[in-house]
């Protein structure tokens, strides 16, 4: 449906957003982190650098 609706340079823009999103967000659930902006924008890029340094160190995710 996307396809049929959005040019190929649309969708490219869309998936480059999710790619950083991804890129910034956690990596595992945090239950009592804020769900509502703003607190949840301000918040989840330094969740995320904390999850994927303690990923790192854990190694956790290497298959």
């Amino acid at each position: 449906m996307m396809r049929r609706t959005c040019s190929a340079a649309k969708l490219d823009e869309l998936g480059d957003k999710v790619r950083r999103a991804k890129a910034m967000g956690p990596t595992r659930p945090h239950p009592s982190a804020p769900s509502t902006p703003p607190a949840n924008k301000l918040l989840a890029p330094g969740v995320g650098l904390v999850d994927r340094a303690r990923d790192f160190v854990t190694g956790r995710g290497k298959s």
